[in-house]
């Protein structure tokens, strides 16, 4: 008779596991697959969602695009100056530049500038009527430093001297013209020898300027009478604009004669 025999280890309950998250499927994670019914919608849910968001992406490039076309002249025209534009910008510089320097030269290379601006060829009729006006504006106010800086009382023939002559010394020593003051031994001659030479140089810069000024005189004006000749008609608006810039511009009576000669009858 065979005898059964019990080892006394107890046999392990066997504990359910989900059909994924055994230890044959730990690599799978835990948020794993759960059976069940697949997700449902409308018939074509899917094809309208894209098509609703393909309609709109266009929508927004349209605008875009809108945008684009209409603030680029804008930045283009900001950015960007007409060669008139930048040949009267250089005329302005000019006349700053002998504001401050008192360089008659400066007025010169002004006028020159000025002479560059062809209106022309200026394509957009409101930077074209803006440019004229800016012109006439410039080429008035060179008239007005002219106005200003030109001495009524100079005359020509008092041509300073080329240099000054010194005192004679305390030993009757007399050294040539411009001679260092140095050498003069008396203070108080050698201080009056200074005063005169500082007097003569100031002197002679001024004559310079009126010289340059009354030859720049010259050839500015028949420039501003031909620029109005050329860039002004005889239309009421034309008219008004020349004969408001000449009345804020011009005191000059000489001048204000031969501007507003070229204004028509009934607008002088």
């Amino acid at each position: 008779m065979l005898e059964r025999r019990h080892s006394g280890a107890r046999a392990l309950l066997a504990i359910p596991e989900s059909r994924n998250t055994g230890e044959r499927n730990q690599w799978l994670g835990l948020c794993s697959w759960v059976p069940g019914p697949a997700p449902t919608g409308r018939p074509g849910m899917t094809r309208e969602f894209f098509s609703t968001l393909l309609v709109t992406r266009s929508i927004l490039s349209v605008v875009i695009g809108l945008v684009v076309l209409i603030v680029t002249p804008i930045q283009t025209r900001a950015k960007f100056m007409t060669q008139g534009q930048e040949h009267l910008k250089k005329a302005q510089t000019h006349v700053a530049k002998f504001e401050a320097e008192r360089e008659p030269e400066r007025l010169r290379e002004a006028y020159m500038a000025l002479e560059n601006v062809s209106l022309a060829e200026e394509r957009d009729p409101r930077t074209r009527d803006q440019l004229r006006m800016d012109c006439l504006s410039l080429w008035l106010h060179l008239l007005e430093l002219l106005d200003h800086f030109l001495d009524p009382n100079f005359n020509p023939k008092d041509v300073p001297q080329r240099l000054v002559q010194p005192p004679p010394t305390r030993g009757d020593v007399v050294y040539p013209p411009g001679a260092d003051p140095a050498l003069i031994d008396d203070p108080t001659a050698r201080a009056q020898y200074e005063r005169a030479i500082t007097s003569n140089r100031e002197k002679t810069i001024r004559y310079r300027l009126q010289i340059q000024l009354g030859r720049l005189q010259e050839q500015i004006l028949p420039r501003v009478e031909k620029f109005i000749h050329n860039s002004y008609t005889s239309v009421p608006r034309d008219q008004a604009e020349l004969t408001a810039a000449i009345d804020a511009n011009i005191r000059n009576p000489v001048y204000r004669a031969s501007l507003l000669k070229h204004l028509e009858p009934d607008q002088k």
